[in-house]
């Protein structure tokens, strides 16, 4: 008996030197993004919505919706064609949707990316730009994400992990 409860003892002292981060369920965080373009010289704006799953500081997926809202049916048209050529370029990576619809003035881009399978390498030759996201074993670095976000104007709520 005097061993079970010896064992118990070590066992729980080293589950709390630990942690429980082997344990930790996947968190979510929300970020958000409202911007006017008037500032660029259009009548219009685009709301970003985006939510962030992750554990233990790495991203496992992000899944978002972008509306950009345009009064001038020439800057939509431009806008779209450029989303339209941007989701081209991600054609047949799996496990990275991109989705671009039109409803009424809106331009409306859904993207689900699971990083966990997707080719992080090919993802990185389709936009070199995110390669410091990742680390060296090719997670997506929580971190480095909200970074990023912060730096276009985004901001995020929820679980901050240390």
């Amino acid at each position: 008996m005097k061993r079970v409860v010896k064992a118990l003892v070590i066992l729980v002292f080293a589950f709390n030197l630990v942690g429980c981060s082997a344990f930790k369920k996947d968190e979510v965080t929300m970020c958000g993004l409202n911007l006017d373009l008037q500032q660029l010289g259009i009548e219009g704006s685009v709301t970003s919505k985006i939510q962030v799953t992750h554990k233990n500081g790495i991203v496992s997926a992000v899944n978002g919706v972008e509306t950009t809202f345009v009064v001038d049916d020439e800057a939509r048209k431009q806008l779209h064609d450029m989303a339209l050529e941007l989701k081209s370029k991600f054609e047949g990576l799996e496990h990275f949707n991109l989705e671009i619809a039109i409803v009424d003035n809106s331009i409306i881009v859904t993207t689900d990316a699971d990083y966990l399978q997707v080719d992080v390498e090919e993802l990185k030759k389709i936009d070199f730009t995110i390669t410091a996201l990742f680390n060296d074993d090719n997670e997506l670095v929580l971190e480095n994400l909200y970074q990023m976000y912060e730096q276009i104007g985004m901001e995020c709520e929820g679980p901050e992990e240390n």
